[in-house]
Protein backbone atom coordinates (compact mmCIF):
# COMPACT_ATOMS: atom_id res chain seq x y z
CA UNK A 1 0.00 0.00 0.00
CA UNK A 2 1.49 3.63 -0.77
CA UNK A 3 2.96 5.04 2.25
CA UNK A 4 1.14 8.46 2.38
CA UNK A 5 -0.65 7.97 5.23
CA UNK A 6 0.59 8.62 9.30
CA UNK A 7 0.33 5.08 10.71
CA UNK A 8 -0.39 4.23 14.12
CA UNK A 9 0.21 0.61 15.69
CA UNK A 10 -1.43 0.64 19.18
CA UNK A 11 0.03 -1.24 21.75
CA UNK A 12 -2.33 -4.86 22.93
CA UNK A 13 -1.32 -6.88 25.50
CA UNK A 14 -2.79 -10.62 24.80
CA UNK A 15 -0.32 -10.81 21.47
CA UNK A 16 1.37 -14.57 22.18
CA UNK A 17 4.29 -13.39 21.98
CA UNK A 18 4.14 -11.96 25.37
CA UNK A 19 6.50 -13.65 28.17
CA UNK A 20 5.51 -14.22 31.51
CA UNK A 21 7.71 -11.39 32.63
CA UNK A 22 6.58 -8.98 29.66
CA UNK A 23 2.39 -9.89 31.07
CA UNK A 24 4.20 -8.54 34.56
CA UNK A 25 5.56 -5.05 33.49
CA UNK A 26 2.83 -2.08 32.75
CA UNK A 27 3.75 -0.90 28.96
CA UNK A 28 5.99 1.73 27.98
CA UNK A 29 4.42 4.40 25.33
CA UNK A 30 1.04 3.47 26.24
CA UNK A 31 -1.54 5.39 23.83
CA UNK A 32 -4.24 7.13 25.30
CA UNK A 33 -7.80 5.95 23.45
CA UNK A 34 -9.58 9.20 24.68
CA UNK A 35 -7.39 11.46 22.72
CA UNK A 36 -7.16 9.68 19.38
CA UNK A 37 -10.24 8.39 18.73
CA UNK A 38 -11.72 12.12 19.24
CA UNK A 39 -9.72 12.55 16.05
CA UNK A 40 -10.79 11.72 13.11
CA UNK A 41 -7.28 11.55 11.07
CA UNK A 42 -5.83 9.54 14.03
CA UNK A 43 -8.40 7.32 14.23
CA UNK A 44 -8.34 6.41 10.63
CA UNK A 45 -4.42 6.36 11.07
CA UNK A 46 -5.50 3.37 13.70
CA UNK A 47 -7.14 1.46 10.96
CA UNK A 48 -4.63 1.91 8.37
CA UNK A 49 -1.98 1.01 10.55
CA UNK A 50 -4.36 -2.59 11.08
CA UNK A 51 -4.42 -3.08 7.00
CA UNK A 52 -0.30 -2.13 7.55
CA UNK A 53 -0.58 -5.14 10.18
CA UNK A 54 -2.12 -7.31 7.88
CA UNK A 55 0.03 -6.94 5.14
CA UNK A 56 3.41 -8.19 7.47
CA UNK A 57 1.18 -11.00 8.66
CA UNK A 58 1.27 -12.36 5.14
CA UNK A 59 4.76 -11.83 4.20
CA UNK A 60 6.94 -11.71 6.81
CA UNK A 61 9.85 -13.22 6.77
CA UNK A 62 9.85 -17.10 6.76
CA UNK A 63 6.55 -16.95 8.62
CA UNK A 64 4.55 -15.24 6.00
CA UNK A 65 0.57 -16.46 6.33
CA UNK A 66 0.31 -16.85 2.57
CA UNK A 67 3.36 -19.43 2.25
CA UNK A 68 2.47 -21.46 5.67
CA UNK A 69 -1.47 -22.27 3.76
CA UNK A 70 0.27 -23.31 0.41
CA UNK A 71 2.61 -25.82 1.97
CA UNK A 72 0.76 -28.36 2.86
CA UNK A 73 -0.88 -28.41 -0.55
CA UNK A 74 -0.63 -30.79 -3.40
CA UNK A 75 -0.44 -28.56 -6.10
CA UNK A 76 3.27 -27.78 -4.57
CA UNK A 77 6.53 -28.77 -3.18
CA UNK A 78 8.55 -27.15 -0.05
CA UNK A 79 11.00 -26.98 -2.62
CA UNK A 80 14.24 -25.40 -1.97
CA UNK A 81 16.85 -27.74 -0.67
CA UNK A 82 16.20 -30.09 1.82
CA UNK A 83 18.45 -28.14 4.05
CA UNK A 84 17.00 -24.96 3.88
CA UNK A 85 14.04 -23.76 6.74
CA UNK A 86 13.82 -27.23 7.90
CA UNK A 87 10.71 -25.16 9.66
CA UNK A 88 8.90 -24.84 6.34
CA UNK A 89 9.79 -28.81 5.23
CA UNK A 90 8.22 -30.16 8.81
CA UNK A 91 4.84 -28.26 7.54
CA UNK A 92 5.65 -29.21 3.92
CA UNK A 93 5.77 -33.19 4.82
CA UNK A 94 2.81 -33.14 7.76
CA UNK A 95 5.33 -33.05 10.54
CA UNK A 96 3.44 -30.47 12.60
CA UNK A 97 4.56 -29.43 16.11
CA UNK A 98 3.25 -27.28 18.19
CA UNK A 99 6.50 -25.89 19.12
CA UNK A 100 7.17 -24.94 15.47
CA UNK A 101 7.74 -21.17 15.45
CA UNK A 102 6.28 -20.33 11.85
CA UNK A 103 2.80 -21.41 12.94
CA UNK A 104 3.47 -19.65 16.26
CA UNK A 105 4.50 -16.35 14.47
CA UNK A 106 1.25 -16.66 11.82
CA UNK A 107 -1.05 -17.47 14.99
CA UNK A 108 0.45 -14.03 16.45
CA UNK A 109 0.42 -11.65 13.34
CA UNK A 110 -3.30 -12.47 13.05
CA UNK A 111 -4.28 -12.09 16.78
CA UNK A 112 -2.06 -8.37 16.46
CA UNK A 113 -4.27 -7.17 13.85
CA UNK A 114 -6.91 -8.24 16.02
CA UNK A 115 -6.40 -6.18 18.69
CA UNK A 116 -5.82 -3.40 16.35
CA UNK A 117 -9.01 -3.41 15.07
CA UNK A 118 -10.91 -4.45 18.36
CA UNK A 119 -9.78 -1.04 19.23
CA UNK A 120 -11.45 0.54 16.66
CA UNK A 121 -14.73 -0.99 16.99
CA UNK A 122 -14.90 -0.55 20.41
CA UNK A 123 -14.20 3.35 20.62
CA UNK A 124 -16.45 3.73 17.44
CA UNK A 125 -19.53 2.08 18.59
CA UNK A 126 -21.00 5.10 19.82
CA UNK A 127 -18.85 7.70 18.26
CA UNK A 128 -19.83 11.13 17.12
CA UNK A 129 -16.98 11.11 14.58
CA UNK A 130 -18.15 11.59 11.34
CA UNK A 131 -15.74 8.48 9.52
CA UNK A 132 -17.16 6.36 12.95
CA UNK A 133 -19.20 4.00 10.84
CA UNK A 134 -17.00 3.31 7.94
CA UNK A 135 -13.80 2.92 10.23
CA UNK A 136 -16.44 0.24 12.31
CA UNK A 137 -17.36 -1.40 9.47
CA UNK A 138 -13.85 -1.51 7.42
CA UNK A 139 -12.68 -2.91 11.25
CA UNK A 140 -15.68 -5.26 11.02
CA UNK A 141 -14.31 -6.85 7.89
CA UNK A 142 -11.13 -6.91 9.12
CA UNK A 143 -11.58 -8.67 12.39
CA UNK A 144 -13.70 -10.99 10.50
CA UNK A 145 -11.18 -11.96 7.61
CA UNK A 146 -8.40 -13.06 10.61
CA UNK A 147 -10.98 -15.46 12.52
CA UNK A 148 -11.76 -16.56 9.28
CA UNK A 149 -8.28 -17.33 8.48
CA UNK A 150 -7.49 -18.46 11.90
CA UNK A 151 -10.38 -21.22 12.38
CA UNK A 152 -10.06 -22.47 9.17
CA UNK A 153 -6.42 -22.93 9.89
CA UNK A 154 -6.21 -23.60 13.52
CA UNK A 155 -9.58 -24.90 14.50
CA UNK A 156 -10.44 -23.92 18.05
CA UNK A 157 -9.49 -20.53 18.91
CA UNK A 158 -10.22 -18.14 21.40
CA UNK A 159 -12.62 -15.57 20.62
CA UNK A 160 -10.80 -12.19 21.40
CA UNK A 161 -13.58 -9.27 20.93
CA UNK A 162 -11.98 -7.35 24.00
CA UNK A 163 -8.36 -6.62 25.39
CA UNK A 164 -7.43 -8.27 28.57
CA UNK A 165 -8.74 -7.88 32.19
CA UNK A 166 -5.56 -7.16 33.40
CA UNK A 167 -1.42 -7.73 32.84
CA UNK A 168 -1.13 -10.60 33.45
CA UNK A 169 -1.48 -14.56 33.37
CA UNK A 170 -5.44 -14.47 35.10
CA UNK A 171 -6.34 -11.61 32.97
CA UNK A 172 -4.77 -13.17 29.38
CA UNK A 173 -7.16 -16.14 30.05
CA UNK A 174 -9.72 -17.05 27.71
CA UNK A 175 -11.34 -20.09 26.86
CA UNK A 176 -11.03 -21.27 22.85
CA UNK A 177 -14.45 -20.96 21.29
CA UNK A 178 -15.82 -23.83 19.29
CA UNK A 179 -15.59 -23.42 15.35
CA UNK A 180 -19.47 -22.60 14.98
CA UNK A 181 -18.83 -20.01 17.96
CA UNK A 182 -15.99 -18.15 16.19
CA UNK A 183 -18.25 -18.90 12.80
CA UNK A 184 -21.30 -16.87 14.48
CA UNK A 185 -19.06 -13.95 15.44
CA UNK A 186 -17.68 -13.57 11.93
CA UNK A 187 -21.24 -13.19 10.35
CA UNK A 188 -22.34 -11.00 12.82
CA UNK A 189 -19.35 -8.45 12.10
CA UNK A 190 -19.81 -9.17 8.39
CA UNK A 191 -23.52 -8.55 8.55
CA UNK A 192 -22.21 -4.81 10.00
CA UNK A 193 -19.63 -4.51 7.20
CA UNK A 194 -22.30 -5.13 4.43
CA UNK A 195 -24.27 -2.43 5.90
CA UNK A 196 -21.64 0.35 6.23
CA UNK A 197 -19.11 -0.39 3.78
CA UNK A 198 -18.90 1.49 0.22
CA UNK A 199 -19.30 -0.17 -2.96
CA UNK A 200 -15.84 -0.96 -4.68
CA UNK A 201 -16.09 2.14 -6.95
CA UNK A 202 -16.35 4.50 -3.89
CA UNK A 203 -13.38 3.23 -1.69
CA UNK A 204 -11.74 5.87 -0.40
CA UNK A 205 -8.16 4.11 -1.57
CA UNK A 206 -7.86 1.05 -3.47
CA UNK A 207 -6.39 -1.35 -0.57
CA UNK A 208 -9.50 -0.51 1.43
CA UNK A 209 -12.35 -3.46 1.81
CA UNK A 210 -15.79 -2.79 0.06
CA UNK A 211 -19.29 -4.03 0.50
CA UNK A 212 -18.33 -6.42 -2.63
CA UNK A 213 -15.61 -7.98 -0.57
CA UNK A 214 -17.89 -8.22 2.49
CA UNK A 215 -20.19 -9.98 0.78
CA UNK A 216 -17.81 -12.60 -1.05
CA UNK A 217 -16.50 -13.37 2.35
CA UNK A 218 -19.86 -13.92 4.16
CA UNK A 219 -20.84 -16.19 1.00
CA UNK A 220 -17.85 -17.92 1.84
CA UNK A 221 -18.16 -17.92 5.45
CA UNK A 222 -21.52 -19.18 4.74
CA UNK A 223 -20.50 -22.30 1.94
CA UNK A 224 -17.53 -23.69 4.64
CA UNK A 225 -20.68 -23.39 7.06
CA UNK A 226 -22.57 -25.63 4.96
CA UNK A 227 -25.18 -22.99 4.91
CA UNK A 228 -25.28 -23.31 0.51
CA UNK A 229 -28.57 -22.02 -0.01
CA UNK A 230 -27.80 -18.94 2.55
CA UNK A 231 -24.72 -18.13 0.61
CA UNK A 232 -25.92 -17.58 -2.77
CA UNK A 233 -27.70 -14.11 -2.56
CA UNK A 234 -24.33 -13.33 -1.13
CA UNK A 235 -22.18 -14.28 -3.94
CA UNK A 236 -24.34 -13.00 -6.12
CA UNK A 237 -24.25 -9.90 -4.90
CA UNK A 238 -20.41 -9.92 -5.72
CA UNK A 239 -20.46 -11.17 -8.97
CA UNK A 240 -23.14 -8.66 -9.74
CA UNK A 241 -21.58 -5.59 -8.68
CA UNK A 242 -21.20 -3.06 -11.51
CA UNK A 243 -17.59 -2.38 -9.77
CA UNK A 244 -16.52 -5.84 -10.28
CA UNK A 245 -15.50 -8.55 -12.89
CA UNK A 246 -12.97 -11.44 -14.36
CA UNK A 247 -10.25 -9.87 -15.77
CA UNK A 248 -10.66 -11.42 -19.65
CA UNK A 249 -6.94 -12.11 -19.48
CA UNK A 250 -5.88 -14.72 -16.83
CA UNK A 251 -2.49 -14.14 -17.20
CA UNK A 252 -2.82 -10.65 -16.47
CA UNK A 253 -4.30 -11.17 -12.63
CA UNK A 254 -2.03 -10.96 -11.00
CA UNK A 255 0.40 -8.76 -12.47
CA UNK A 256 1.21 -4.72 -11.79
CA UNK A 257 -1.54 -3.26 -14.79
CA UNK A 258 -4.45 -5.55 -12.78
CA UNK A 259 -3.61 -3.97 -9.33
CA UNK A 260 -6.40 -3.61 -7.62
CA UNK A 261 -8.60 -4.31 -10.25
CA UNK A 262 -12.13 -5.49 -11.30
CA UNK A 263 -11.39 -8.89 -10.61
CA UNK A 264 -9.77 -8.42 -6.83
CA UNK A 265 -12.06 -7.83 -4.16
CA UNK A 266 -9.44 -8.04 -1.01
CA UNK A 267 -5.81 -7.61 -2.26
CA UNK A 268 -2.45 -6.60 0.07
CA UNK A 269 -0.28 -3.80 -1.60
CA UNK A 270 3.88 -4.10 -1.97
CA UNK A 271 6.01 -1.63 -2.99
CA UNK A 272 9.33 -1.48 -4.86
CA UNK A 273 10.52 1.59 -3.76
CA UNK A 274 11.94 0.78 -0.13
CA UNK A 275 15.24 0.56 -1.45
CA UNK A 276 15.78 -2.40 0.82
CA UNK A 277 19.60 -4.49 0.07
CA UNK A 278 20.57 -7.69 1.46
CA UNK A 279 22.53 -5.44 4.08
CA UNK A 280 19.86 -3.21 5.34
CA UNK A 281 16.18 -5.38 5.20
CA UNK A 282 14.98 -5.21 8.66
CA UNK A 283 14.21 -8.84 7.93
CA UNK A 284 11.74 -9.60 11.12
CA UNK A 285 9.84 -6.21 10.91
CA UNK A 286 7.21 -4.64 8.66
CA UNK A 287 8.77 -3.75 5.66
CA UNK A 288 7.17 -2.59 2.59
CA UNK A 289 8.39 -5.16 0.05
CA UNK A 290 6.85 -8.84 -0.74
CA UNK A 291 9.84 -10.75 0.21
CA UNK A 292 8.00 -13.77 -0.08
CA UNK A 293 7.74 -13.68 -4.24
CA UNK A 294 11.77 -13.31 -4.15
CA UNK A 295 11.22 -16.64 -1.49
CA UNK A 296 8.61 -18.07 -4.20
CA UNK A 297 10.99 -17.64 -7.50
CA UNK A 298 12.30 -20.35 -9.21
CA UNK A 299 15.69 -20.95 -8.02
CA UNK A 300 18.52 -20.73 -10.50
CA UNK A 301 16.35 -19.18 -13.53
CA UNK A 302 18.59 -15.65 -14.64
CA UNK A 303 17.43 -14.60 -17.96
CA UNK A 304 19.01 -11.39 -17.89
CA UNK A 305 18.18 -9.85 -20.46
CA UNK A 306 15.91 -12.41 -22.61
CA UNK A 307 12.87 -12.29 -20.57
CA UNK A 308 10.95 -10.58 -17.80
CA UNK A 309 11.71 -13.63 -15.47
CA UNK A 310 14.37 -13.41 -12.48
CA UNK A 311 15.45 -15.89 -10.23
CA UNK A 312 14.21 -16.72 -6.69
CA UNK A 313 14.72 -19.44 -3.82
CA UNK A 314 12.90 -21.98 -4.88
CA UNK A 315 10.10 -22.88 -2.55
CA UNK A 316 6.20 -24.23 -3.64
CA UNK A 317 7.63 -25.97 -6.99
CA UNK A 318 4.80 -27.27 -8.78
CA UNK A 319 4.04 -30.66 -8.58
CA UNK A 320 3.41 -33.14 -11.68
CA UNK A 321 -0.12 -33.07 -10.77
CA UNK A 322 -1.21 -30.12 -10.94
CA UNK A 323 0.37 -29.63 -14.32
CA UNK A 324 -1.70 -33.18 -15.26
CA UNK A 325 -4.65 -31.32 -14.08
CA UNK A 326 -4.27 -28.71 -16.99
CA UNK A 327 -3.58 -30.90 -19.68
CA UNK A 328 -6.61 -33.23 -18.68
CA UNK A 329 -8.98 -30.68 -19.96
CA UNK A 330 -5.96 -29.10 -22.67
CA UNK A 331 -6.32 -25.38 -20.33
CA UNK A 332 -3.76 -24.21 -22.28
CA UNK A 333 -3.94 -20.31 -21.43
CA UNK A 334 -4.44 -21.21 -17.82
CA UNK A 335 -1.07 -23.58 -17.99
CA UNK A 336 1.37 -21.24 -19.84
CA UNK A 337 0.05 -18.16 -17.36
CA UNK A 338 0.38 -20.45 -14.82
CA UNK A 339 3.93 -22.68 -15.52
CA UNK A 340 6.54 -24.52 -18.06
CA UNK A 341 8.39 -26.71 -17.81
CA UNK A 342 12.32 -26.82 -17.53
CA UNK A 343 12.25 -28.63 -21.03
CA UNK A 344 10.41 -25.65 -22.62
CA UNK A 345 12.69 -23.23 -21.10
CA UNK A 346 15.88 -24.76 -22.62
CA UNK A 347 14.18 -24.82 -26.04
CA UNK A 348 13.03 -21.02 -25.67
CA UNK A 349 16.43 -19.87 -24.37
CA UNK A 350 18.71 -22.37 -24.36
CA UNK A 351 21.31 -23.89 -21.55
CA UNK A 352 20.44 -27.20 -19.99
CA UNK A 353 18.92 -28.88 -16.86
CA UNK A 354 21.24 -29.41 -14.17
CA UNK A 355 19.88 -32.16 -11.88
CA UNK A 356 22.71 -33.04 -10.31
CA UNK A 357 23.37 -31.28 -6.72
CA UNK A 358 19.95 -30.42 -5.32
CA UNK A 359 21.76 -27.90 -2.68
CA UNK A 360 23.76 -25.77 -5.36
CA UNK A 361 22.53 -22.42 -6.10
CA UNK A 362 24.83 -20.21 -8.83
CA UNK A 363 23.65 -17.25 -10.77
CA UNK A 364 24.85 -17.78 -14.26
CA UNK A 365 25.98 -14.86 -17.03
CA UNK A 366 22.96 -12.60 -16.62
CA UNK A 367 23.04 -12.30 -20.80
CA UNK A 368 24.12 -15.98 -21.21
CA UNK A 369 21.62 -19.72 -21.06
CA UNK A 370 20.21 -20.16 -18.48
CA UNK A 371 20.69 -23.08 -15.77
CA UNK A 372 17.51 -24.82 -14.14
CA UNK A 373 18.76 -26.16 -10.68
CA UNK A 374 17.78 -29.04 -9.28
CA UNK A 375 15.39 -28.04 -5.98
CA UNK A 376 14.38 -30.46 -3.29
CA UNK A 377 10.86 -31.57 -4.25
CA UNK A 378 10.52 -31.21 -8.01
CA UNK A 379 9.13 -32.35 -10.98
CA UNK A 380 10.58 -30.58 -13.91
CA UNK A 381 8.01 -27.77 -13.78
CA UNK A 382 8.37 -24.07 -12.84
CA UNK A 383 5.60 -21.57 -11.47
CA UNK A 384 4.70 -18.61 -13.37
CA UNK A 385 1.74 -17.32 -11.64
CA UNK A 386 3.51 -14.67 -8.30
CA UNK A 387 6.66 -15.58 -9.95
CA UNK A 388 9.71 -13.19 -9.69
CA UNK A 389 9.58 -10.82 -12.45
CA UNK A 390 11.85 -7.73 -13.06
CA UNK A 391 8.76 -6.20 -14.40
CA UNK A 392 7.50 -5.98 -10.69
CA UNK A 393 10.57 -4.74 -8.69
CA UNK A 394 13.45 -2.21 -8.37
CA UNK A 395 15.83 -1.71 -10.80
CA UNK A 396 18.57 -2.00 -8.06
CA UNK A 397 18.69 -4.53 -5.44
CA UNK A 398 15.81 -6.84 -7.21
CA UNK A 399 15.65 -9.49 -4.92
CA UNK A 400 14.88 -7.70 -1.92
CA UNK A 401 12.04 -4.95 -2.99
CA UNK A 402 9.45 -7.16 -5.03
CA UNK A 403 6.55 -5.30 -5.45
CA UNK A 404 3.58 -7.97 -6.05
CA UNK A 405 0.29 -7.68 -4.23
CA UNK A 406 -1.61 -10.39 -2.54
CA UNK A 407 -4.87 -10.59 -4.08
CA UNK A 408 -6.33 -12.60 -0.84
CA UNK A 409 -10.26 -12.96 -2.47
CA UNK A 410 -10.76 -11.95 -6.12
CA UNK A 411 -13.95 -12.75 -8.12
CA UNK A 412 -12.95 -16.43 -9.91
CA UNK A 413 -12.97 -17.91 -6.62
CA UNK A 414 -16.38 -16.48 -6.09
CA UNK A 415 -17.67 -17.70 -9.23
CA UNK A 416 -16.63 -21.36 -7.84
CA UNK A 417 -18.01 -20.98 -4.57
CA UNK A 418 -21.25 -19.80 -6.17
CA UNK A 419 -20.95 -23.03 -8.65
CA UNK A 420 -20.40 -25.05 -5.48
CA UNK A 421 -22.89 -23.53 -3.47
CA UNK A 422 -25.77 -23.36 -6.28
CA UNK A 423 -24.69 -27.30 -6.73
CA UNK A 424 -25.49 -28.58 -2.95
CA UNK A 425 -28.57 -26.27 -2.81
CA UNK A 426 -29.84 -28.07 -5.77
CA UNK A 427 -30.07 -25.83 -8.65
CA UNK A 428 -27.57 -27.41 -10.84
CA UNK A 429 -28.11 -25.50 -13.93
CA UNK A 430 -26.98 -22.48 -11.87
CA UNK A 431 -23.76 -24.07 -10.67
CA UNK A 432 -23.18 -25.58 -14.31
CA UNK A 433 -23.12 -21.70 -15.75
CA UNK A 434 -21.13 -20.45 -13.07
CA UNK A 435 -18.26 -23.38 -14.07
CA UNK A 436 -18.89 -22.24 -17.57
CA UNK A 437 -18.17 -18.98 -17.15
CA UNK A 438 -14.87 -19.27 -15.39
CA UNK A 439 -14.02 -22.64 -18.43
CA UNK A 440 -14.71 -19.65 -21.39
CA UNK A 441 -12.55 -16.79 -19.40
CA UNK A 442 -9.63 -18.93 -19.70
CA UNK A 443 -10.67 -20.76 -23.55
CA UNK A 444 -11.84 -23.90 -21.73
CA UNK A 445 -14.36 -26.02 -23.47
CA UNK A 446 -17.55 -25.61 -21.67
CA UNK A 447 -19.00 -29.12 -19.75
CA UNK A 448 -22.89 -30.33 -19.63
CA UNK A 449 -22.33 -32.37 -16.42
CA UNK A 450 -25.00 -33.08 -13.37
CA UNK A 451 -24.83 -35.05 -10.34
CA UNK A 452 -21.32 -36.07 -8.69
CA UNK A 453 -19.74 -35.41 -11.67
CA UNK A 454 -20.64 -32.07 -12.14
CA UNK A 455 -19.55 -30.90 -8.59
CA UNK A 456 -16.38 -33.26 -9.21
CA UNK A 457 -15.76 -30.80 -12.19
CA UNK A 458 -16.25 -27.55 -9.95
CA UNK A 459 -14.08 -29.38 -7.85
CA UNK A 460 -11.01 -29.87 -10.54
CA UNK A 461 -11.66 -26.36 -12.02
CA UNK A 462 -10.82 -24.98 -8.66
CA UNK A 463 -7.93 -26.74 -8.79
CA UNK A 464 -6.73 -25.00 -11.94
CA UNK A 465 -8.27 -21.69 -11.58
CA UNK A 466 -6.60 -20.95 -7.77
CA UNK A 467 -3.40 -22.73 -7.52
CA UNK A 468 -0.89 -21.68 -5.57
CA UNK A 469 -3.30 -19.11 -4.20
CA UNK A 470 -3.49 -20.92 -0.68
CA UNK A 471 -7.59 -22.58 -1.09
CA UNK A 472 -6.37 -25.68 -2.31
CA UNK A 473 -5.81 -28.03 1.14
CA UNK A 474 -8.20 -26.36 3.19
CA UNK A 475 -11.12 -27.02 0.84
CA UNK A 476 -9.65 -31.31 0.38
CA UNK A 477 -10.08 -31.05 4.34
CA UNK A 478 -13.63 -29.30 4.52
CA UNK A 479 -14.73 -31.71 1.23
CA UNK A 480 -13.95 -34.59 3.07
CA UNK A 481 -11.12 -35.23 0.10
CA UNK A 482 -7.41 -35.04 1.71
CA UNK A 483 -7.42 -38.95 2.56
CA UNK A 484 -8.29 -39.15 -0.97
CA UNK A 485 -5.71 -36.44 -2.77
CA UNK A 486 -2.80 -36.79 -0.39
CA UNK A 487 -1.10 -40.07 0.88
CA UNK A 488 -0.94 -41.16 4.27
CA UNK A 489 -3.41 -37.97 5.33
CA UNK A 490 -5.11 -38.48 8.43
CA UNK A 491 -7.85 -36.25 10.21
CA UNK A 492 -5.33 -35.04 12.76
CA UNK A 493 -3.90 -33.10 9.88
CA UNK A 494 -7.58 -31.05 9.43
CA UNK A 495 -5.80 -28.17 10.94
CA UNK A 496 -2.53 -26.73 12.08
CA UNK A 497 -1.59 -27.40 16.26
CA UNK A 498 -2.00 -24.23 18.32
CA UNK A 499 1.43 -22.75 19.22
CA UNK A 500 2.60 -23.90 22.67
CA UNK A 501 2.89 -20.23 23.64
CA UNK A 502 -0.70 -19.58 23.36
CA UNK A 503 -1.23 -22.95 24.83
CA UNK A 504 1.60 -21.99 27.93
CA UNK A 505 0.44 -18.49 28.74
CA UNK A 506 -3.22 -18.62 28.13
CA UNK A 507 -4.78 -20.88 31.39
CA UNK A 508 -7.93 -20.43 29.84
CA UNK A 509 -6.50 -23.35 27.23
CA UNK A 510 -5.89 -25.60 30.08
Amino acid sequence: MKKVYIILILFVAFMVSCSKDFLEKEPIGKYDSSVIFQDEALAESVLIGAYDLLQHTYAQNWNGAWIVKLLPADDSYGGSTISDQPNFHAIDEYDWASDNPVFEKVYENFYNTIGQVNEIINNTESSTLSNANILNAESKFLRAWCFFELTTMFGEVPLRLQPPTGISEEGFALPFSSQADIYNQIEEDLTSAIAGLPTKGAVAAPFRVSKAAANALMGKLLVFAGRDSEAIPFLNAAIADPDTGLVEDFDQIWRIGEEYGKESLFELGYETDGGYTYGNIPWSFRIESNIHIQLMGNRGLDFGTLSDLQGGWGWNRPTAKIGAAFDAVSDVERKNASLISSDDLVSIYGGAVNLSDGDAFSRIDPNGPITVENTYGYDGLNRLKYTTRQSETSESDGDTNRGTNWRLLRLGEVYLLAAEAEFNGGTEGNALGHLNTIKLRSGVATVNLSGPALLQEIKDEKFRELAWEGQRYWDLVRWGDAATEIPDWNPTLSTFPIPQKEIDLNQGSN
